[in-house]
């Protein structure tokens, strides 16, 4: 553990932030510690502050406020299941998926989940208009005997449209709705460069 009262050098601000963030029972891997270090050690050189307690308190949680990891600008998020359940895919426990490859997690999921499911999936669609859609869709299907591969090709396409227009922590909600929520324990955005 790192004094406190530590000098405020470059080497020691991100100890002095993690300790911090630890001691008011914050979890430091919410936070770019990286970044809130070189910005407390600018803020200590600013003030001319010899030892970090010596910086403003409000300085320092305007820089946490600042680095705090959210969905809005997080790289990945963090998904885990309760012990003893496994993904889909096999993974077991805990899975972390790039912010990036979030809508494409989601749709495919979807996909697959469509195929298992007596009547499908149409209810697991994140949005009012799709549902409808895919239901009419799949009653058309019961009833006619016309090709409907073009249609179902475009609705699959307007799912993934819509799945890449989401924000990060409704594409997450929409993750865990498609993988057993009742199994999940936590969803967490995280930085991880």
């Amino acid at each position: 553990m790192t004094d406190i009262h530590a000098e405020a050098t470059r080497g020691n601000a991100r100890d002095w932030i993690e300790t911090r963030l630890m001691d008011s029972g914050r979890d430091p891997y919410d936070w770019d510690l990286d970044s809130a270090a070189r910005m407390l050690y600018d803020a200590a050189v600013e003030s001319h502050a010899p030892y970090y307690d010596y910086v403003p308190c409000a300085t320092v949680e305007r820089i946490l406020e600042t680095t705090e990891t959210t969905y809005a600008n997080c790289d990945a998020v963090r998904f885990t299941k309760r012990q003893g359940r496994a993904w889909p895919d096999g993974t077991k426990w805990g899975k972390t998926i790039p912010a990036s490859g979030l809508a494409w997690a989601c749709v495919t999921r979807w996909h697959d989940l469509d195929g298992g499911i007596d009547g499908g999936a149409g209810e697991y669609l994140p949005d009012e208009t799709l549902r409808s859609e895919y239901e009419t869709l799949a009653a058309r299907q019961e009833t006619e005997d016309d090709d409907l591969q073009p249609e179902w090709k475009a609705l699959w396409d307007r799912i993934r449209t819509h799945a890449a227009a989401m924000d990060t922590e409704r594409l997450a909600r929409w993750y865990c709705e498609l993988n057993d929520p009742a199994t999940i324990t936590g969803m967490k955005p995280i930085k991880t460069n």
